[in-house]
């Protein structure tokens, strides 16, 4: 990452749930660009959805060059599974293309598994094992690069909505979860993460081809 980038944070202890309507905007336009190319859009209610509610902290990319405005970002929110394994979701990572490369986005998972333990320390006070955290990805090429940071990788195809949707999800930090007793029951839970968050509904569809044409 270059050096007129940083990476600052709005956690939900020091800064609450609520982000001012402005950054909402603006966050909401930068995404887009982000994934204009891939003909997708942000939903319009993604910062009124009810995973909010699971919002523990988010990363801003900022160049100092430019009177530190966001170029970047990564959002993470605290799953609970019933009966499994708790986890972060890393819901969106996004870097506007013109600052791509350089390492911007595995700086971010870098950056976000460091706030992990934070919410470890935070959440599970006795607990000894670093937070595991999953990400998913509809792109293969972008799957790749993931695939360098992640312990394990698997593909999954969503039935939600009106089209099938193959994506690439990603589990970061599970790995020495498992010991040669509870191998069988590891892979278990790491399925049923894989499952959970492959199984999202879609917050960026793709957008048709018609409405394109119309804008």
């Amino acid at each position: 990452m270059t050096d007129n980038l940083d990476i600052t944070k709005i956690d939900s202890v020091e800064n609450g749930l609520g982000l001012t309507q402005k950054l909402k905007s603006e966050l909401e336009v930068l995404i887009n660009e982000c994934f204009r190319e891939r003909n997708m859009e942000l939903v319009p209610d993604y910062f009124s959805l009810p995973m909010w509610h699971n919002f523990e902290y988010m990363l801003l990319l900022q160049d100092s060059q430019k009177d530190d405005r966001i170029v970047g970002g990564l959002i993470a929110f605290r799953i609970k599974m019933p009966h499994g394994v708790d986890f972060m979701l890393y819901d969106k990572i996004f870097v506007h293309p013109s600052y791509r490369g350089n390492g911007t986005y595995k700086d971010l998972i870098s950056r976000a598994r460091q706030l992990d333990f934070q919410v470890t320390k935070r959440h599970y006070p006795s607990g000894k094992q670093l937070i595991p955290a999953a990400l998913r990805t509809s792109e293969e090429k972008l799957s790749r690069k993931y695939g360098e940071l992640s312990d394990y990788n698997f593909e999954r195809i969503n039935n939600k909505g009106e089209k099938r949707i193959k994506y690439f999800v990603h589990l970061l930090g599970i790995r020495h979860h498992a010991t040669k007793e509870n191998i069988k029951q590891h892979y278990s839970k790491m399925q049923d993460i894989a499952v959970y968050v492959g199984s999202l509904l879609s917050t960026l569809p793709k957008i048709e081809r018609d409405y394109i044409l119309a804008k």
